[in-house]
């Protein structure tokens, strides 16, 4: 979880690599008029969030795989989190990506071809409610992001 442009699709692929888990981007769920307003600049409100997560979290529960899912997703605030983890038979593991302002600018804007960018960044981060686990530094590489990431959940590296 994190902001725009923190890297969540990219760490989550390469863990999905790593791992058995399915895969599954949030940002595969909004409606258009989600990523219309995202992409205009405007940030979503609660309303506009809410039917968004509670089929992200439909999904993530009829996974494939009843062992879990690797889930890329903003999930900035606490009561985000909370509509995710609803009903879920697995405990969900929150990995923060986080970084300074100029590294997630100089990513978005960077950016091709996604809808979210660096118009909205300011707000992400107003939104942003952290969670109560160590942030992973995004300062970091992937590669590195990834093995200290197995090594919290318990996985051996390769």
């Amino acid at each position: 979880m994190g902001v725009s442009g923190c890297g969540k699709s990219t760490i989550a692929v390469q863990l999905h690599a790593r791992l058995p888990q399915q895969y599954l981007d949030a940002d595969d769920f909004h409606p258009q008029e989600n990523k219309q307003k995202i992409s205009s600049g405007i940030p979503l409100t609660d309303d506009d969030r809410q039917p968004w997560l509670t089929k992200v979290n439909a999904a993530v529960k009829a996974s494939e795989n009843k062992q879990g899912v690797i889930l890329a997703c903003s999930a900035l605030k606490h009561q985000y989190r909370e509509t995710l983890m609803q009903g879920l038979a697995w405990p969900m593991h929150i990995i923060w990506l986080h970084g300074d302002k100029n590294t997630l600018l100089d990513r978005l804007e960077q950016r091709q071809g996604h809808f979210a960018k660096a118009n909205i960044l300011d707000s992400q981060i107003a939104t942003l409610q952290p969670p109560d686990v160590q942030p992973f530094d995004i300062a970091e590489s992937a590669e590195q992001i990834v093995e200290k990431i197995l090594q919290t959940l318990g996985h051996k590296s390769n």
